[in-house]
């Protein structure tokens, strides 16, 4: 499943609730950002080369949320993650 993070954080954290049904295991198949001005795509997790200060972190907390944190202004970029899920 598709879950639409919406705008990522502003150097913070942000969950969003992934609405994982009654799964044994779940995980982050794929998640990419993409910025509303200029139509750039970042993967997520994502680590500038040149400086860690512009890191975005993602994963699912244990309340099954997609938790986003960012180390820097990404709030110019929208996300989106794929959950895979086994029943």
């Amino acid at each position: 499943m598709v879950v639409d993070i919406g705008a990522l954080p502003n150097n913070s954290t942000k969950s969003v609730p992934a609405n994982i049904p009654s799964a044994s295991e779940y995980w982050i198949s794929d998640a990419w950002c993409k910025s509303r001005t200029t139509g750039q795509v970042s993967p997520m997790p994502y680590i500038d080369a040149s400086t860690w200060s512009n890191a975005i972190g993602i994963t699912i907390s244990a309340s099954k949320n997609i938790v986003v944190t960012t180390k820097a202004d990404w709030s110019a970029y929208s996300g989106k993650a794929i959950i895979a899920y086994k029943l």
